[in-house]
């Protein structure tokens, strides 16, 4: 007894992050410290299942609180420690959008040439946005930097131009909605989280070490009910957004087309390996058949294996299609010359980054983290992504916070990728 209390209290001196991710399909919680090096270790995940959540949003409050407890307490046990340290929430919905704000500023020097001071000027002028009616900033980054001719820039010192534009682009949320989330974590835990953070922004933090983007990356996060997405590019995030389509409406597409429960479609698609089918269809018609029961409790019935898959490419190719136009209205498209990572628990299906390269004519690969290492489960599975970026991005932000911020008018102030988070701007 003893030494298990000498232990709890070793435990609690050491700084212990936790990050939370209430989805739609399951809420997960993940405790993680670090080490020399900046290596992330991971202590103890906890999942419990979401089944009053709906596209990121609480349908029952009281029983979705129940379920975080539940998540939170498991992590615990499995990380043989309590929660007191640094708690970051995800957030996603369509109570989430952005906003594109711009500063101008002339360049009044014979020279043209622009200084530091003048993307300082220019990024203070951006980050005055007036957010809409009953709506929070939650965080804010820049985009690019524009010159008098037009051309776009990622760093603007030393050009000459008789003007400059700096767009930021603002994440914001609906102020009640976003409260609602809050309050499930703060009602389970006792506490509120010390951060919150938008979905997309935490997975680039966990799969994209400083100054590693070359050429652009694409993000795309494929969760139960919410797409989320981000063009990363050497700046930091220059586009993030969401659709409100996930695995949800794959597995009811297959529900539809086979006529069975939707029960049935979801755990068609859990079992796409074990019946060997692909995002990719083969288009063989009725050569392959697999089996599988069409009603709860029912006898299996054979199946062609390319009508699963057909299902499956015709949907997930509209995902990629329609995130590839909304980042083309976006400006955005021109920027994502690299290549796609793919994460979530759409991201574990087979033969999803063949056909995200055939749609989008990128590379496509599975999103990793980088210096991670502990539970390999964990770590070695796309759909926890999230909850390791929430590790980095709030340790990050904690550290900032600690060091102080840089000096009014400072380049870092004006290059980095800057967040606001309830009312506290920080830099990125």
């Amino acid at each position: 007894m003893q030494q298990r209390i000498e232990k709890q209290m070793a435990k609690a001196q050491r700084d212990i992050y936790t990050g939370v991710e209430i989805g739609t399909a399951s809420t997960k919680v993940l405790m993680g410290e670090y080490h020399s090096g900046g290596v992330l270790s991971l202590l103890g995940y906890g999942e419990a299942p979401s089944v009053q959540m709906c596209k990121g949003e609480a349908i029952d409050t009281v029983f979705v609180v129940e379920q975080v407890k539940r998540a939170l307490a498991q992590a615990e046990e499995n990380a043989d420690a309590e929660i007191s340290g640094p708690v970051f929430l995800a957030l996603s919905g369509s109570y989430l959008r952005t906003l594109n704000h711009v500063g101008r500023v002339v360049i009044e020097r014979a020279d043209t040439r622009i200084s530091e001071e003048d993307m300082v000027r220019a990024a203070h002028m951006a980050n005055e946005l007036q957010p809409p009616a009953n709506t929070l900033s939650l965080h804010s980054y820049t985009r690019v930097h524009r010159l008098d001719d037009g051309r776009e820039v990622l760093n603007a010192v030393g050009h000459s131009s008789r003007s400059l534009e700096v767009e930021l682009q603002h994440v914001v949320a609906n102020q009640d909605r976003l409260k609602t989330t809050c309050g499930l974590l703060a009602d389970a835990l006792g506490r509120g989280a010390s951060t919150a953070f938008y979905t997309p922004l935490a997975i680039g933090c966990a799969c994209l070490p400083a100054n590693s983007v070359s050429g652009g990356q694409l993000l795309i996060d494929i969760g139960a009910g919410v797409t989320s997405y981000a063009v990363f590019t050497d700046l930091g995030c220059y586009h993030c957004g969401q659709l409100t389509v996930g695995c949800e409406q794959i597995a009811n597409d297959l529900a539809i087309a086979f006529n069975a429960h939707i029960s049935v479609g979801r755990k068609m698609l859990r079992e796409l390996s074990a019946m060997h089918c692909s995002a990719v269809a083969l288009h063989d018609g009725r050569n392959r058949m697999v089996t599988t029961a069409l009603s709860r409790g029912g006898k299996g019935r054979a199946i062609p294996a390319s009508s699963v898959e057909l299902v499956l490419e015709l949907r997930l190719s509209e995902l990629f299609d329609v995130i590839r136009q909304e980042l083309t209205a976006a400006g955005a498209w021109s920027w994502t010359g690299g290549s796609v990572l793919l994460s979530g628990g759409g991201a574990m299906i087979p033969g999803i980054c063949e056909l995200a390269q055939n749609v989008l004519q990128l590379p496509a690969k599975i999103a990793r983290p980088y210096s991670t290492s502990g539970l390999p489960e964990i770590v070695n599975s796309p759909r926890n992504i999230t909850l390791i970026g929430l590790l980095r991005s709030g340790q990050r932000d904690l550290e900032i916070q600690r060091a102080g911020q840089p000096p009014a008018g400072s380049l870092s102030e004006s290059l980095q990728l800057c967040r606001k988070v309830f009312k506290a701007l920080v830099n990125w």
